[in-house]
């Protein structure tokens, strides 16, 4: 649905930051990192992984992904909200 939602409703003006979780049913986060390379998105698509998964392969793997800004392992912490309040996202080139 949030693949829809960016392909019907999406501005070309506006960007969207998304929280993302690796294991997900229906289309799990590589998938979905996929399809916003696919249709051209990444652009205008913050991300940031949200996940269980302490993997140095899929950790690595999100680095490959330009629009992937962080990795956070579950569970976030209060330093991990801190710091995104301090990052400067919306000005960042992808």
């Amino acid at each position: 649905m949030a693949i829809e939602h960016l392909l019907k409703e999406s501005d070309p003006e506006t960007h969207y930051a998304i929280f993302l979780d690796i294991n997900m049913p229906i289309m799990n986060g590589w998938e979905f990192l996929d399809a916003i390379q696919l249709n051209s998105m990444e652009s205008k698509t913050y991300v940031f992984m949200i996940t269980s998964s302490c993997s140095s392969v899929d950790k690595a793997k999100s680095s490959q992904y330009p629009n992937v800004l962080k990795y956070f392992e579950k569970p976030i912490t209060r330093q991990d909200i801190l710091e995104l309040k301090q990052m400067d996202f919306l000005k960042k080139e992808i």
